[in-house]
């Protein structure tokens, strides 16, 4: 999901994400590998030569998700469990639902 750019002198956060053509730039500022690189990312600072910076794959299918601690990267594996666990929860809010009206019916 996530690949290694060794940067060319003078690349910016703008340059690489026109490079990958990174809809979201905001991805490659959240990705724990950039901790380092991140004050010059948020900058727009040039990178030196060979800096590395993560970001996602461009032929991997990648999903933003808001989650309870923020937005959320997923790889298509992890989407699908995401999808799946959010149904069941939803599945058993509606069948508790379900259960108290008929019980308030009786």
């Amino acid at each position: 999901m996530w690949i290694k750019h060794k940067a060319n002198q003078g690349d910016t956060l703008q340059s690489i994400v026109k490079q990958y053509k990174i809809k979201d730039p905001n991805a490659v500022l959240k990705h724990p590998q950039n901790r380092k690189v991140l004050p010059l990312l948020k900058k727009g600072s040039a990178l030196k030569k060979g800096t590395e910076v993560w970001v996602p794959d461009p032929k991997a299918k990648v999903y933003v998700v808001n989650g309870p601690k923020g937005q959320m990267i997923l790889n298509e594996k992890e989407y699908k469990t995401y999808l799946s666990n959010v149904h069941k929860t939803m599945d058993r809010a509606y069948t508790a639902i379900l259960f108290r009206v008929r019980i308030h019916n009786q």
